[in-house]
């Protein structure tokens, strides 16, 4: 698994970069840090999304590979900071001791009959 600064929306399959090389310096853009997970565990979470999808109206699925553990939403950040923070995820990648966790819990927002996402928990698989 790894750390990395991440887009809401994104699709990784070869598309380009939301904020694109002619993003301006007054341009800001959504950003998270996010953990990639492997593909056994977005295989399964996948299936799990699709049959409350099929259950829910209204509801779609995120597809399968933009499944991710997000560590900190860091909403929006533009400019130097954004290339800053883009240039420090290896470093602090690089220093994550190895951990393990399990999925605990759902929930949605925003809340209500006006739900768009709906999540999974992660908790400390140490103290379960």
């Amino acid at each position: 698994m790894a750390l990395r600064l991440a887009y809401p929306r994104e699709v990784r399959a070869g598309a380009a970069d939301a904020a694109g090389a002619a993003r301006t310096a007054s341009e800001t853009v959504r950003r998270f840090f996010a953990i990639e997970l492997d593909g056994a565990l977005r295989c399964r979470l996948a299936r799990q999304a699709e049959a409350v999808v099929a259950r829910v109206r209204g509801l779609r699925a995120v597809p399968e590979p933009n499944l991710h553990l997000t560590v900190q939403f860091l909403g929006a950040i533009g400019g130097a900071d954004l290339d800053h923070l883009e240039s420090l995820a290896p470093a602090l990648a690089a220093g994550l001791p190895p951990f393990r966790f399990e999925l605990h819990g759902l929930g949605a927002f925003p809340a209500g009959a006006r739900a768009r996402v709906v999540w999974v928990g992660a908790r400390d698989s140490a103290r379960c």
